[in-house]
């Protein structure tokens, strides 16, 4: 299985916490049902700063170039240029993925 996972982290300041929410939460519903896209999420992070985390998953390169060209993106960026600093933005190809079975294993382990 090969996806591309994107992880953008903002902080914003007090003021504009909930325009960068209202934009992101904006892209999220047009984005999710995008052809090629199987996640798009945002969170709230609590603790000392406060981050806002978004979050997509694509099927492939294709699809992500896509959705990046596309007029809905302008709002991501818009919601990037509200971050009291440069957004923390990695895009991650991941070939494969492991599960429980992977812990359950690794726990066996310790019992044997």
């Amino acid at each position: 299985m090969y996806m591309i996972v994107c992880i953008m982290k903002l902080l914003p300041e007090p003021e504009q916490r909930q325009a960068i929410m209202d934009l992101l939460q904006s892209v999220r519903g047009p984005t999710a049902v995008k052809t090629g896209c199987s996640e798009c999420s945002v969170f709230e992070e609590f603790g000392h700063d406060g981050r806002i985390i978004y979050i997509e998953e694509w099927s492939s390169h294709e699809a992500l170039n896509e959705h990046v060209l596309s007029p809905i993106y302008s709002r991501i960026l818009s919601a990037m240029e509200l971050s009291s600093e440069a957004p923390d933005l990695c895009f991650h190809e991941v070939s494969s993925t492991l599960g429980l079975e992977f812990i359950m294993s690794l726990r066996s382990e310790l019992t044997a």
